[in-house]
């Protein structure tokens, strides 16, 4: 999160259930600059749940903490007005996520010695998310670097236990290859209906 004076706080939310198109939960807290939860400060448990209405869709919150202490002190630090701000901006995203993810760049965040998380807003259906990462040609057109690249090796791994790689050379060929290897641990399609 960023304050109104540049000041940024970070989270995390550790996901409790999923319910596909109808409802998530989870718990909802505070982190160090690094990820690792901030095991000082209170955490909340959230429910998320969508229904469709006349005039579109609703989605209702339901916050629950651990005591009257956790809720008092994060009323304190300006929580509700954080929410109704934040939820108050889902018209104007969902109206338009061009204008939304325009000036935001892909961000990438070391977690700790062997995590980097990498983030990006992307336009386009669940569906075709899906399919940019899971079907080769379509890889070898995003994920292939600045021009004079080439990404002669493209082997995808789609059941668990499965092997990939990825292997990229300059055009030409020449010095400076590189590649990446590994075993697909967790495959779980999301598919929009």
């Amino acid at each position: 999160m960023t304050g109104p004076n540049d000041e940024r706080y970070h989270g995390y939310w550790k996901w409790v259930a999923v319910t596909p198109e109808k409802s998530f939960e989870v718990v909802d807290g505070f982190a160090n600059p690094d990820g690792t939860p901030h095991d000082e400060l209170p955490t909340s448990r959230t429910a998320f749940t969508f229904e469709t209405v006349d005039n579109g869709s609703r989605v209702t919150t339901v916050t629950t903490f651990a005591s009257l202490e956790d809720l008092e002190k994060l009323l304190e630090m300006g929580m509700e007005e954080g929410l109704q701000e934040a939820m108050g901006q889902i018209d104007d995203v969902l109206a338009d996520l061009t204008s939304f993810a325009h000036d935001r760049a892909t961000a990438s965040q070391i977690l700790n010695d062997t995590q980097v998380r990498i983030s990006r807003v992307i336009r386009g259906s669940v569906d075709d998310v899906w399919r940019a990462h899971n079907d080769a040609e379509l890889i070898r057109r995003w994920l292939l670097g600045p021009d004079g690249w080439t990404m002669p090796v493209c082997e995808l791994a789609t059941e668990v236990g499965d092997s990939y790689r990825y292997e990229w050379a300059p055009e030409g060929g020449g010095e400076g290859g590189f590649g990446f290897e590994g075993e697909l641990l967790e495959n779980t399609p999301l598919i929009a209906r």
